[in-house]
């Protein structure tokens, strides 16, 4: 088995599990009597990455073993962390020991985990606390540098927070481990910070959720509004167009996610300008082509119903808009802002389009029908699908990819029961079949009497979808 060291490292853990009394006899002060462990070392030596993961699993095996058994486990923690930041400078396993390597696949959760799944959750409270707390070490960011993830977003300190609460964490304790998680992000990517600007941006946004979460309004306006700073300072700094579009419109659909409409569509109408003036001083039509084609790749993130950070629930810029329809006051003003400011946009870029070759406005085209569909401007969409660049199979396929967004257009994509906003004012049409009362009741939304805004209701409208 010595030939497969990698493998036989797997097998550190569940022998730690199985066979504590032979571990017990068989250790000295400097050798940990786990078989599988000792065969890793003896082959590949002390320092080998394999090594580390037999240490790695023998620990969290063990401290789940002894919790079993009624053991205190604080001294396995202690001993794992010494292990690992003595022995070792690879804090990193402790952290993937205690809880987990990442949030992906069952083979990659640990100790917290195992004893989550046994019942054992005031042990599983223990074991993430411990993990929160080798997160705010300096010997953890020696290790980890300034990875936003790792310290403080879905491989860090709020995510072991959420975990802490899936185990049944208390609600004083998950304000208090949360605040850990700030003083990580002034510690670490405060305003004399050596991280990049773009990293502090990302904590600061994290920092935001977290303030939200707290129910801290001032406290997120002002992280929000630090990370809207540190993209000024990268414009300053010479920032390349495509990257400061980037992080302006996920600042952008971060505020609209946490129901800040309006701030959020008056961001994205700045965005919209700094994208036409990039088009407008482009020297030359290669440059041009450039500016449209980084344009419209990053203005997926507004129109694409998808999400732009999945761990924070930050959501493209339509997407989260329409999550607060009928819920949010700013709502009919901000979506209506949105899609004015969007629909201009397009058509201000496909216009730039006609002194490019045919050869490149083949795939513009395809950009600009995808995105005026997921914006509801079907008619813009069909128009270009016909265009005579294409074949009539090349069009067929073009309506194909029209008629599905259609169909799976959804007004009110935060609810159940409803679908349709022909106006675009947080009314719904009308309600879902398999909308029930109660359903209907809890929402909050009540049906749309005028369904076109045109001030007459739909009673009284010979076209009541129709304003003109």
């Amino acid at each position: 088995m010595r030939r497969y060291p990698t493998g036989l490292s797997f097998l550190a853990g569940p022998f730690a599990a199985l066979y504590p009394d032979y571990i017990a006899a068989n250790s000295t002060e400097t050798t940990i009597g786990n078989l599988p462990l000792m065969l890793v070392e003896e082959e590949e030596g002390s320092t080998d990455s394999d090594t580390k993961r037999a240490y790695r699993d023998h620990y969290a095996y063990s401290i789940v073993a002894s919790a079993f058994n009624s053991e205190d486990i604080a001294p396995l923690i202690d001993a794992l962390t010494y292990t690992f930041t003595e022995t070792y400078s690879d804090t990193e396993y402790v952290v993937e020991a205690l809880v987990e390597q990442d949030d992906v696949g069952f083979l990659d959760k640990r100790a917290a985990w195992f004893l989550h799944y046994a019942g054992l959750n005031a042990e599983a409270q223990q074991v993430t606390t411990a993990a929160i707390n080798v997160l705010s070490t300096q010997a953890y960011f020696d290790d980890v540098d300034f990875n936003v993830d790792k310290l403080v977003e879905n491989y860090g300190c709020s995510r072991f927070v959420e975990l802490f609460t899936e185990f049944g964490g208390d609600s004083e304790t998950t304000g208090s481990l949360y605040g850990t998680c700030l003083n990580i992000v002034d510690t670490y990517f405060g305003e004399d910070s050596q991280a990049s600007e773009s990293q502090k941006m990302n904590a600061y946004i994290n920092a935001a959720l977290i303030y939200r979460t707290l129910g801290d309004d001032e406290g997120m306006q002002s992280a929000m509004y630090t990370a809207q700073e540190n993209v000024a300072a990268l414009a300053e700094g010479g920032e390349d167009i495509d990257s400061l579009f980037e992080y302006r419109i996920y600042i952008a659909n971060t505020f609209a996610s946490v129901g800040e409409l309006e701030t959020a569509a008056s961001l994205f109408s700045t965005v919209a300008d700094q994208a036409l003036d990039a088009v407008a001083s482009a020297a030359t039509i290669e440059d041009k082509v450039d500016a449209v084609d980084d344009i419209l790749g990053e203005l997926e993130a507004v129109f694409e119903p998808d999400d732009s950070n999945a761990f924070l629930n930050v959501d493209h810029l339509l997407l989260a808009t329409k999550k607060h329809a009928g819920k949010n006051e700013e709502y009919a003003q901000a979506i209506g802002s949105v899609k004015a400011t969007s629909a201009s946009l397009l058509e201000s870029l496909l216009a730039t389009t006609s002194e490019f070759a045919d050869s490149e406005n083949v795939d513009f085209y395809e950009s600009f029908i995808e995105q005026f569909s997921w914006l509801g401007n079907y008619e813009n969409a069909q128009s270009l699908a016909l265009n005579e660049i294409y074949t009539t199979a090349d069009s067929e396929a073009l309506f194909a990819v029209i008629a599905e967004t259609m169909a799976t257009q959804d007004d009110f994509p935060a609810s159940t029961i409803a679908n349709v906003d022909t106006d675009n004012d947080g009314l719904p049409n009308f309600f879902l079949l398999n909308a029930s009362d109660d359903a209907i009741s809890q929402s909050g939304l009540s049906t749309d009497n005028d369904a076109d805004n045109d001030g007459i209701e739909d009673p009284n409208d010979l076209n009541p979808l129709d304003q003109d």
